[in-house]
């Protein structure tokens, strides 16, 4: 099974607890840890399912400047974070491709298609369609969409405090998740028109990766919360088709 793997310039990665990992085409890569343990540990490598997905996502996971892109083959039992990223207990390079570029405006697409997969206010929706479409990109219609997402924070706290019940409970959690993906998406849309100045550029990458990390959780808690959805299985964004979408698109 192939996957994709994001490296340094030097053909490098943290593996662990910081201790580097150089990775050669040909030459397996194994975890050493425990492998009851979770993703985010050193008994499982990382890796993504797409070479979009694995860039939109890099600002809040790996954060590797200018990455290398390696296409691998991977081994062994794995672990899957709501579709973000996969963790493998072993990966061989089998051979370095191109990093397909991406612009601002394809990360806010990203972000904002990710979350009207799990956010449905009719005020941001309709933010949301425009800005894709590209009717209105404006500050103010911005400004409407996310008092609107503030306004269903607040019922987020108000549910949560009416009833403590476990279902609730992730249900309150999809919510406020749901919310803060929204937030994260109207941030990278401001962030994006603005060329000259490095910090709000780099503000649109990190929240636009945010909000789809956001919208992931959303998918799977609001599931979980319905009892039903429990007994088939938790609802993962397909994130592959998405970021294609968003990337073949501006």
């Amino acid at each position: 099974m192939i996957r994709y793997k994001l490296v340094t310039k030097n053909y490098k990665t943290r593996k662990g607890h910081g201790n580097e990992t150089t990775w050669e085409i040909g030459k397996r890569v194994e975890a050493t840890g425990d492998p009851s343990q979770g993703l985010c540990s050193d008994a499982y490598v990382h890796c993504y399912d797409s070479p979009h997905l694995a860039l939109l996502m890099n600002p809040v996971h790996a954060s590797i400047p200018n990455p290398r892109l390696l296409e691998v083959r991977v081994h062994g039992r794995s672990r899957n974070d709501y579709g973000l990223k996969r963790g493998y207990r072993a990966m061989t390079p089998v051979k370095e491709i191109s990093c397909p570029p991406i612009t601002k405006t394809q990360r806010v697409r990203f972000a904002i298609l990710c979350v009207l997969e799990v956010y449905h206010n009719p005020d941001f929706v309709e933010w949301a369609n425009n800005w894709l479409e590209g009717r209105d990109r404006t500050a103010h219609a911005a400004n409407a969409a996310n008092a609107a997402a503030h306004a269903a924070n607040a019922a987020c706290a108000a549910r949560a405090t009416a009833n403590a019940a476990a279902y609730v409970a992730y249900a309150v959690d999809a919510a406020y998740a749901a919310v803060y993906a929204a937030n994260a998406a109207v941030d990278a849309a401001y962030a994006v028109d603005a060329v000259d100045a490095v910090d709000a550029a780099n503000a649109a990458v990190n929240a636009a990766a945010y909000a789809a990390s956001a919208a992931a959780y959303a998918a799977y808690a609001s599931h979980v919360a319905d009892a039903a959805a429990y007994a088939a299985g938790a609802r993962v964004l397909d994130l592959v088709a998405i970021a294609e979408k968003a990337c073949t698109e501006e």
